[in-house]
């Protein structure tokens, strides 16, 4: 009786360290995305740029300052496996205003082939803006080129 109960620790141990191993190799890093004042477009995040943005961390979390025209090159790579859902904000001077999850749209991630240089760029790429603009930007991002977009 006293084996049996040595063996179903032992799993539980196991499953415990199986747990927490496979979480802390596969979590990614929480992010914050802050825009300028009621910024409204299509974001697109080019990552791995030898000479993009810096890579700035605040708290642990990862902070991508989007630029006006919305396409931001960081040097940052793919932020992959699991996290918190991302923050949002407008800039207004050094305040912090939240946006709403009802105006941040269609986050995808993907990768582009660079016929230039033969390489492979992972973006991400989401939209900001209110509901009756939605479908127009959409399909404006469906058709952009994101690695030429400027």
């Amino acid at each position: 009786m006293m084996k049996k109960g040595l063996i179903a620790l032992g799993c539980v141990v196991i499953l415990i360290i199986g747990y927490l191993f496979w979480y802390y190799t596969s979590s990614a890093d929480d992010e914050i995305y802050l825009m300028q004042k009621d910024f409204t477009g299509i974001v697109i995040i080019r990552y791995d740029v030898p000479n993009g943005a810096d890579i700035i961390y605040e708290n642990g979390k990862r902070i991508y300052n989007i630029p006006s025209s919305g396409i931001l090159e960081t040097k940052f790579s793919p932020n992959e496996g699991w996290s918190a859902p991302p923050q949002y904000y407008y800039l207004d001077g050094a305040n912090r205003i939240p946006i709403t999850r009802h105006k941040v749209y269609s986050f995808e991630v993907g990768t582009a082939m660079n016929n230039i240089t033969n390489k492979n760029i992972t973006y991400a790429s989401y939209i900001v803006s209110d509901e009756k603009n939605i479908d127009s930007l959409y399909n404006v991002r469906e058709k952009m080129n994101i690695l030429n977009a400027k």
